[in-house]
């Protein structure tokens, strides 16, 4: 008999903390994150203007899940963040 399936929630959602026009100052907002405990990263997109480095905190499987994490950045560390799509 095969083991039964397992239904993994995917992890949809992040919270976006910053974007900036160079990697240098993403990546120290990453760090600064980081030694805060949290599961910072930087992504790269590429838009009309040129490239930008978004800051993001998380993969949370909820929008709520995401938003309180959101809030407490913005109540903890004065940054202004939402919550994206992954």
């Amino acid at each position: 008999p095969r083991p039964a399936e397992v239904e993994i929630p995917l992890a949809r959602y992040a919270v976006q903390v910053a974007a900036f026009k160079a990697r240098e100052p993403a990546e120290a907002l990453r760090a600064r994150l980081a030694a805060a405990g949290h599961d910072a990263y930087v992504t790269e997109v590429e838009g009309s203007a040129g490239a930008r480095f978004r800051v993001r905190i998380g993969a949370y499987t909820s929008r709520e899940q995401a938003q309180e994490v959101a809030e407490r950045l913005q109540a903890a560390q004065g940054l202004t963040a939402y919550v994206t799509a992954r």
